[in-house]
């Protein structure tokens, strides 16, 4: 299931060598802020003020779609490097026709990471990372974002 993510991990280290532009990894988000009903847990819209309405609250969501940023045109997607490292981001501005990315960086102790986003076919979803506690994979209850790993997100989810 992780093949596709691991040949992205693969495709990322080619990039290393890339010149500094941009600001390195960061350049993409895979999470957006909304207003969730505190009682039916839906998302309900913002207030013209932006403010979320009373009996909700402002809350991160994770869609595991990613969102490049503003970084250097590869072709293959965008890239970003600087002296913390490397992201390659394609959010479908790319040619490759799958959505995600791939991360080298020294950021948080260092570490390499590919996120598949969930719009791509099943074996290239999800999040494997490898850094000081090893490798790990997300959980599918978990963030699904390899910049965010959590307790339960393992080398027993990489499977």
């Amino acid at each position: 299931m992780r093949k596709a993510i691991v040949a992205l991990c693969a495709l990322g280290a080619a990039f290393l060598t890339a010149p500094a532009i941009a600001d390195g990894p960061s350049g993409s988000q895979e999470e957006r802020q909304a207003c969730i009903d505190d009682a039916s847990g839906a998302e309900v819209p913002r207030q013209s003020d932006g403010a979320c309405p009373d009996g909700s609250t402002d809350t991160t969501v994770w869609e595991n779609n990613v969102t490049c940023g503003d970084g250097q045109d590869a072709g293959v997607g965008r890239i970003y490097a600087g002296a913390n490292g490397v992201e390659v981001c394609n959010d479908g501005s790319g040619a490759l026709p799958l959505h995600g990315r791939i991360i080298v960086t020294s950021d948080d102790g260092g570490y390499v990471a590919a996120d598949g986003d969930r719009d791509n076919a099943p074996e290239a979803q999800g999040w494997a990372r490898v850094d000081g506690s090893g490798l790990r994979c997300g959980a599918d209850d978990g963030s699904l974002d390899a910049t965010h790993p959590g307790d339960g997100d393992t080398a027993d989810n990489c499977g």
